[in-house]
């Protein structure tokens, strides 16, 4: 088994270490970036969005969307909004219960549109789903996919 990763090792750091198997002393280096960057110059099938933002090539830059990792990142980044709008919502029904799997409805744009409680929520107030809402969609999400509407979920529990 160690042999085998000396030779994946050994294979990894012969391919990477010079294009074309060219080599030179520190002092030929700015030759050999010179060289380089003819052969990248015409027909290249080498990724110029791949650059570091150097003279070599252009960058193509990506358009970001809405995961769900950027998702829940944003609504922990903004829980006290929630836990405001929880707190207007018990001071008004002391009956209010502490759980709320919330659907945020996303339009194309990543603005928030609606919020609902999901089944299995154990709060479905009116007048929290609106704050919560009306706070949310000064949030800031990314649009998604293809800019089409989504729905993410993101459960809530209160109390303590």
């Amino acid at each position: 088994m160690q042999r085998a990763l000396w030779v994946v090792a050994g294979l990894a750091l012969a391919t990477g270490c010079n294009k074309d198997g060219e080599t030179a002393t520190p002092g030929d280096a700015d030759a050999l970036t010179a060289d380089a960057d003819a052969d990248d110059s015409v027909g290249d099938d080498d990724d110029d969005s791949l650059d570091d933002g150097g003279d070599g090539g252009s960058t193509v830059e990506e358009e970001a969307y809405l995961t769900m990792s950027l998702f829940e990142e944003t609504v922990n980044a903004n829980l006290q909004d929630v836990v405001d709008c929880y707190g207007t919502a018990k001071a008004a029904n002391d009956a209010l219960g502490d759980k709320l799997i919330a659907n945020f409805h996303i339009d194309g744009e990543g603005k928030v549109t609606e919020i609902s409680a999901e089944k299995g929520s154990s709060i479905d107030d009116a007048a929290m789903m609106d704050c919560v809402r009306d706070r949310a969609s000064g949030w800031g999400f990314l649009p998604p996919p293809d800019h089409e509407a989504t729905t993410m979920v993101f459960p809530f529990q209160f109390g303590g």
